[in-house]
């Protein structure tokens, strides 16, 4: 089965020509594949050990049974095994069962091998041809990626994660209850005409190897220096309690421990925590043979053991029976965070994460060793200490050098304003607004102001500077003229608390309703926070985004009234402003425009094309909280208007439910705009998010599929009112952003920016690319960088039945990428996929009602389904998504 579905593959682009040149790519070319064969086998049947357990398993199998395994086997962590010969298993070869005995953990483990196929050097060739069998080269990329992993897999001093190794070298304590470690990802992929290895740096955050006491103490903020004292408040009946014991519950659910007064002959004992239970050890009791006393007692009598912390009101279940006090338990090492970090950790680990190209390049080149690349034979007397036996005994050969693949830099498009000269200079991926009013702007004819906290210094100072701000609004085109009170009505208010701000809100919405003259498009309520104040934020946003449809702005008072860089920052709050706020111009709702590009691709843009953006975002693991289903698609004949829809569907399904539907939605209120010229779209592009390769046949069947049902059904619509109206042409990208190809650009070159990143507009178009003939795909980075290394964005045409080349392809979709209407720099992303990214991720918005009813939010989504979830939802949302891009 083909993975790709386009009738022509296009040839590579030219256009950049003139700025052009090679830059080194993160990846390593492997001069040979595999020269013997592989026996393939299935293993594992218990679906509840973990991985690392499963690699300590297949050692002591290994081990035990030499006669069978006289040679090494590669495991891919999971149930697949192969091997460079045929098992000598009992049932035939065909298959055995093995029971293995682990000392640690202590458990007696079953493995059922059974033999799949044999896999030879040719096939593994054949995974390089344009031609062949998907499922088979699928096959063989899996047998080469388990030859790469398989000797860092097995050392010492690494954990494994997914696809990446990480060792405590150069990691980084936080004092938070979450370390940082660094490590690589690795992957073999085919190339046009090699398989080349991805190596990026990656780093993981992982629990502090410590007693649990120091650190829930470190994670809840309780230390260090205040000491387990202070969480005897997780006890009390009060909201902030409850928050408390929600957080300390995932933090240690499910982490392993090593119990400290217990050894046994096999070593250490080391258990999971299956639950928490709210009481101290001075205080629950069980029943013992010597009758019933408590968890502190029975350490001090049968162990010897004075607890420091008898009072403390957490105590760990292992099982079902056993209570266990915090400071007896040492967490087991290596074991990866699970969860969102909290708000004071996320900042440091971005910093630890952060790395400049160069570095990062170095980096990478060390981790060959690591990954046991030194592929020579040795030479003299000299051990060969980074060679993977893996590798090297089924005969690959890597070069150890990384490939340098030639590239191109696209133009920018030429951006347009109010104005009637061009914005200057978007070439280095930003430009300046300072002197431009915005193209179309938003009317504000009700404001409301809501000071939320306690401004620095006097309230005078305040109110001139918000004034200074909307002032800096009108010089950008915005009509908010609150110097004559007839154009724009102006009303502040202070408030204390979620219920004065619910007063306000409300006070406001009563007199917008009655002004029946004033959409609610162009009102307007501006919030003014401290910094940590999500809460009241996503409070104002709800009310806001779903009950009212009223647009609504949260500042925070320190960067409002920082003394630098106010007209900056006030210009950059009207780009949000004007975008989410609707014109004045009646008739159909318009929403303001900040800037547009002019040269967009006319073979594209001729055909009155709908941009659609598509992503889905997913709850946390074990969570019934539903997955929410973003679109937004384009309405005007500039592709910088959007429209959008919201829908929810089964918790982590990742394919989008219901597209034809949407999409007839979508073309109705798209053909309601162009109409005025007589148009109808004739084209539509779809980018799509958050999919990765191997479920592109998925997406084919069950998006792609429904998509051009909706396309077939809009010309029969049309033809049945006498309108002859062709099925529009439909072109489906993928764009992939969690991918480790990175771009390094040799430092001073014309390829390269001032922070050797490479400069926006730079795309390649081969040697790293997919050779499935039915697929086109092309890296593009697009924006300039701030931190860091840049990450280029990966775009996979996977449907396309209109043969557009790849200059078209790739400049169209570089130039959405710097129509992102909230910023003055070009976005890693096409505009559409940046919007259904935020619209995806607002849930905790959508349902702020339901989780502030109920601040055990945890355990209360669990008692909804997904049903619940959505009808609740449509219950209660004043539907902005019809009217204005209330996202931004």
């Amino acid at each position: 089965m083909s993975q790709g579905w386009l009738q022509v593959k296009p040839k590579p682009g030219t256009m950049g020509s003139n700025v052009a040149g090679a830059i080194t790519v993160n990846c390593l070319r492997m001069m040979s594949s595999p020269t013997i064969p592989f026996w393939h086998y299935d293993t594992f049947k218990e679906t509840d050990v973990r991985a690392a357990t499963k690699w300590m398993i297949i050692d002591r199998l290994e081990q035990e049974n030499s006669q069978i395994f006289s040679q090494r086997v590669l495991y891919d962590g999971n149930k697949n095994m192969y091997s460079p010969e045929e098992l000598m298993l009992p049932n035939g070869n065909a298959g055995g069962v093995f029971s293995v005995p682990l000392n640690y953990p202590r458990k007696t483990y079953t493995v059922v091998i059974q033999r799949v196929n044999i896999i030879q050097p040719v096939d593994v060739k054949l995974a390089l041809m344009q031609s062949g069998d998907w499922d088979k080269k699928q096959i063989a990329i899996n047998l080469m990626n388990v030859l790469l992993r398989s000797y860092p897999a097995r050392l010492n001093e690494i954990t494994v994660k997914g696809r990446g190794f990480y060792t405590k070298n150069g990691s980084q304590q936080t004092g938070h209850g979450v370390d940082f470690w660094r490590g690589f990802i690795t992957s073999v992929r085919p190339s046009p005409s090699h398989f080349i290895i991805n190596i990026d740096a990656s780093v993981i955050p992982m629990y502090p190897s410590s007693y649990l006491t120091d650190a829930v103490c470190n994670y809840t903020g309780r230390g260090p220096g205040r000491g387990p004292g202070q969480l005897g408040e997780v006890t009390a009946n009060t909201t902030a309690a409850k928050r408390l014991r929600i957080l300390i519950l995932r933090y240690i659910k499910g982490l392993r421990v090593l119990i400290a007064h217990l050894e046994s002959s096999r070593g250490p004992v080391t258990k999971k925590i299956s639950d928490v239970l709210w009481e101290s050890a001075a205080s629950y009791t069980f029943e013992h043979e010597d009758g019933t006393m408590t968890v502190q007692a029975y350490f001090r009598k049968y162990k010897n053991i004075s607890l420091k912390y008898p009072d403390l009101p957490i105590l760990a279940m292992i099982g079902k029976n056993a209570a266990l006090p915090l400071e007896l338990l040492k967490i087991v090492p290596g074991q990866p965070y699970r969860g969102v970090l909290p708000e004071r950790v996320a900042p440091n680990f971005l910093t630890f994460a952060t790395q400049k190209p160069q570095r990062r390049l170095n980096d990478l080149r060390g981790s060959t060793q690591l990954l046991g690349l030194d592929l020579l034979p040795p030479t003299g007397n000299l051990p060969q200490r980074h060679r993977s036996p893996y590798l090297y005994e089924s005969g690959v050969k890597v070069d150890q050098t990384f490939m340098q693949v030639p590239a191109r830099v696209l133009p920018p498009p030429a951006l347009q304003a109010n104005q009637p000269v061009s914005i200057r200079d978007p070439a280095q991926g930003s430009w300046n607004m300072t002197s431009q009013r915005v193209y179309r702007p938003a009317t504000v004819k009700n404001l409301h102001l809501i000071l939320g906290t306690a401004p620095p210094g006097d309230i005078q100072q305040f109110t001139r500077v918000v004034d200074q701000m909307i002032t800096i609004w009108a010089s950008m085109g915005i009509r908010c003229n609150h110097q004559n009170q007839q154009e724009t009505v102006i009303t502040r208010d202070q408030i204390q608390d979620f219920q004065g701000l619910q007063g306000s809100l409300n006070k406001f919405y009563e007199r917008v309703k009655q002004n029946k003259s004033v959409g609610k498009g162009n009102s307007l309520v501006v919030v003014f926070v401290q910094d940590s104040a999500k809460a009241m934020r996503e409070s104002t946003k709800w009310w806001g985004d779903v009950w009212t449809g009223i647009p609504t702005q949260a500042l925070k008072v320190s960067k409002l009234m920082s003394q630098r860089g106010l007209d900056q920052y006030a210009r950059n709050v009207g780009l949000k402003i004007n975008s989410k706020m609707n014109t004045s111009d009646g008739g159909t709702p318009r929403s303001g425009i900040n800037v547009y590009a002019r040269s967009l691709d006319q073979t594209i843009m001729r055909d009155s094309p709908m941009i659609v953006g598509l992503d889905t975002s997913h709850p946390t693991p074990g969570s019934q909280f539903p997955t929410t289903a973003a679109m937004v698609y384009s309405i005007d004949e500039y592709a910088t208007e959007y429209r959008s829809k919201v829908t929810f569907q089964r918790p982590r399904q990742e394919l989008i439910s219901g597209l034809k539907e949407s999409f007839m939605a979508a073309l109705q209120a798209h053909s309601r705009i162009e109409k005025r010229s007589g148009s109808f779209a004739k084209r539509v592009i779809v980018f799509r998010d958050g999919v990765s390769e191997g479920q592109f046949a998925q997406v084919m069947e069950a998006e792609v599929r429904p998509i051009l049902e909706a396309l077939k059904g809009m010309s029969e619509t049309l033809g049945k009112m006498g309108i002859d109206h062709p099925i529009p042409r439909l072109t489906f990208i993928v764009v992939g952003k969690k991918h480790h190809i990175r771009f390094f650009p040799q430092p001073g070159s014309k390829m390269a920016d001032r922070n050797d990143n490479s400069v926006p507009g730079t795309v390649i178009d081969t040697d790293i690319t997919t050779p499935e003939p039915n697929l086109f795909d092309f890296y593009l980075q697009s924006h300039g960088s701030l931190l860091g290394t840049s990450r280029p964005a990966h775009y996979s045409v996977i449907y396309d039945d209109s043969g557009l080349s790849a200059d078209e392809l790739e400049k169209f979709s570089h130039d959405l990428c710097h129509v992102y209407q909230i910023a003055t720099r070009s976005v890693s992303v096409p505009a559409p996929v940046y919007y259904a990214d935020k619209l995806a991720g607002r849930s905790s918005i959508f349902f702020h009602d339901v989780f502030r009813r109920n601040e055990t939010a945890s355990t209360f989504s669990d008692e909804m389904t997904y049903e619940d979830w959505s009808n609740h939802f449509d219950s209660v949302r004043a539907r902005p998504e019809n009217e204005r891009m209330y996202w931004l």
